[in-house]
């Protein structure tokens, strides 16, 4: 076989699998790397594993190699349904919390356990802005492998439940413009065209939704834009405008 048609054969197949091994995470389920559960990494390497080595050897047939991807990624999902109902099987596949820090107290024994070390323990307790040991009252190592730290009282920041007060809720702000397009579902949501939006716009000076790079509406009479930087010049200050709710 001449090197452009094989070569022409491994580039349909890395499309292929591409759009397969796609579907296949999105059906698995939306996680970040950094939660995998050791059953979800082992599931991702054997698939990943599977699809090269179709990729690369042109003898085996498509179809033999979907066969182990879409079994592994079954196998997930099932696994996935009954950890859903089984806290056995969840603790077995999943793993179970560790507590390294209890009262300001490291558990050394329990780090032996778990294979970290000071130094890692420490830098975790960094990421989140704890600079003293004697300041947690409990460190969780998560089976994702992260790290969970609940302060001492003292430790913590102060609350506004902690005053006594009772700010009013704020809800979520939604977009409505992304990269100078309009979002319609948001505008819908709340009542409002994508000709209600221009106006506001116009009124402050903005000529087309095409020139926002970001606009945020909190619900609360308040749109936030921040406007594209135009050639040669610098980007814009961000503007918060007043519109009605």
């Amino acid at each position: 076989m001449s090197t452009g048609k094989l070569s022409l054969i491994m580039f349909g197949r890395s499309l292929l699998f591409f759009a397969v091994l796609l579907i296949l995470v999105r059906l698995m389920g939306k996680r970040e790397v950094s939660s995998l559960t050791p059953m979800d990494l082992v599931v991702f390497l054997m698939v990943a594993d599977a699809a090269v080595i179709t990729i690369e050897d042109e003898k085996i047939p498509i179809l033999a190699g979907l066969v182990p991807v879409a079994t592994l990624a079954a196998v997930q999902i099932l696994l996935s349904w009954a950890m859903l109902k089984s806290r056995t099987l969840r603790r077995f596949l999943g793993g179970v919390p560790s507590v390294v820090i209890r009262q300001g107290i490291v558990q050394m024994d329990e780090l032996r356990r778990q294979r970290m070390n000071l130094d890692e323990l420490l830098s975790h307790l960094r990421l989140q802005n704890i600079s003293r040991v004697e300041d947690v009252e409990y460190a969780v190592l998560e089976p994702s492998g992260r790290l969970s730290v609940i302060p001492k009282s003292m430790a913590r920041p102060v609350l506004t439940r902690d005053l006594e007060l009772a700010p009013p809720e704020e809800p979520l702000p939604e977009p409505v413009i992304m990269d100078g397009e309009v979002v319609h579902s948001s505008l819908q949501k709340h009542g409002w065209t994508p000709e209600d939006l221009r106006r506001v716009l116009e009124e402050h000076g903005v000529r087309s939704e095409k020139e926002v790079l970001l606009g945020l509406w909190d619900g609360q009479g308040h749109l936030f834009i921040q406007e594209k930087a135009k050639e040669g010049q610098r980007t814009p200050s961000p503007r918060v405008l007043s519109i009605p709710k």
